[in-house]
């Protein structure tokens, strides 16, 4: 079976969850499957410091060169590429697993893994000035939406990675389309408890300094909390928030440390330095941030809000608080940091949980048997 892998992200340029999906997907495909299944992916061209500390795989990697360097724009170029890609080359290929929700094709089956849907990542994308840039981004960004949902509605198949994505996805193609729940993994060697290792921090914050990831409300609360001096690390990777993150912190009375881009393998290190993981995002399909946390055998305090409600069980491996209310976020960080006991006794069941429910090697199982139903 010869299958081709799209992915924005591949090694050695990796941004976000995608990326890390994809490659923990090959890696343990071409670990388990690599007699019956052979892979081409289809990539961006570029790299970055993440993306470099990944290990090669022995994969046929075509990288695609983009000529935009600012999304949507970025994202548009990318999308006409690759079904520019499958026009051509399709025939070659058994199926095609799309990751990006924008491959259309009509000849070869086609699966897409939903890690996200553009309706989401540009919902905090306010562009309504009558400026030339802002009726570019708006143009793209409708022309954006209408791929991705006819990529969609086209699809042989979708995999979504949790339950209430899987929700959105039926509200948001308001067609029944099959779509099934296939949650991803996370390295629980990779992300470890790491017993020589000394809490240095209160609270960490990990991820792209960008609107859905709840930077606002994580400097809200941090201001709200004036009778406890936190040591806090923030392990980010720059993005529109970052001048906005370096104004609100610069003064803050707590004891901040900032380290930017980082290595992914050096975030089990932060895990396992601070107490308790803060993950404030609006919304996300999955959030690896937690997983990783939670093998690492650091608790994590979240929204009750899309997907976490799947991975945080309230009060055994961390807390779920009311939606974007920064008093009670306020309160519940306070609350676990005031007994480390109970913090320990969180780690330890948040990394059973893991290790049993988010697997790599179930994971890409059952993705396996997917694609032998469509070839």
């Amino acid at each position: 079976m010869k299958i081709l892998f799209i992915t924005r992200d591949f090694p050695p340029i990796i941004y976000g969850g995608e990326g890390v999906y994809a490659y923990n997907f090959i890696k343990m495909l071409k670990r388990n499957y690599d007699s019956e299944i052979k892979v081409d992916i289809l990539a961006i061209k570029g790299n970055n410091l993440i993306g470099h500390s990944f290990m090669p795989h022995q994969v046929n990697s075509i990288f695609i060169d983009l000529v935009c360097g600012q999304y949507p724009f970025r994202v548009l170029e990318f999308a006409y590429k690759v079904n520019s890609f499958i026009k051509k080359h399709g025939k070659r290929y058994d199926l095609i697993h799309d990751n990006s929700n924008t491959a259309i094709s009509l000849k070869t089956p086609i699966i897409h893994t939903a890690h996200s849907s553009l309706l989401l990542e540009y919902k905090y994308w306010h562009y309504t000035g009558f400026s030339p840039i802002d009726f570019c981004v708006r143009s793209a960004i409708r022309s954006l939406f209408f791929l991705e949902k006819k990529a969609l509605r086209r699809s042989s198949l979708i995999i979504s990675p949790s339950e209430d994505f899987k929700k959105h996805l039926f509200s948001y193609l308001k067609v029944k389309k099959d779509i099934k729940v296939i949650y991803p993994g996370v390295d629980s060697d990779l992300f470890r408890p790491i017993k020589e290792k000394e809490k240095k921090y209160d609270l960490l914050f990990a991820g792209r300094i960008v609107p859905r990831k709840g930077v606002k409300i994580f400097c809200e609360t941090l201001k709200m909390i004036k009778d406890r001096k936190l040591k806090v690390v923030i392990c980010a990777i720059k993005g529109r928030l970052w001048p906005y993150l370096i104004k609100n912190l610069r003064k803050s009375k707590h004891d901040i440390t900032f380290k930017k881009n980082i290595s992914y393998p050096m975030l089990s290190r932060f895990y396992n330095e601070a107490w308790l993981t803060a993950f404030p995002s609006s919304y996300e399909s999955f959030g690896m941030v937690m997983t990783e946390s939670l093998a690492s055998g650091t608790p994590v305090v979240a929204f009750d809000v899309a997907a976490n409600s799947e991975i945080i069980t309230n009060g055994e491996n961390g807390v779920l608080v009311q939606a974007y209310n920064a008093q009670a976020y306020r309160e519940a960080i306070l609350d676990l940091l005031s007994n480390r006991n109970n913090l320990i006794r969180m780690g330890i069941l948040g990394r059973e949980k893991v290790i049993n429910k988010f697997n790599w090697s179930e994971n890409v199982k059952k993705t396996i048997e997917i694609y032998k139903n469509f070839t």
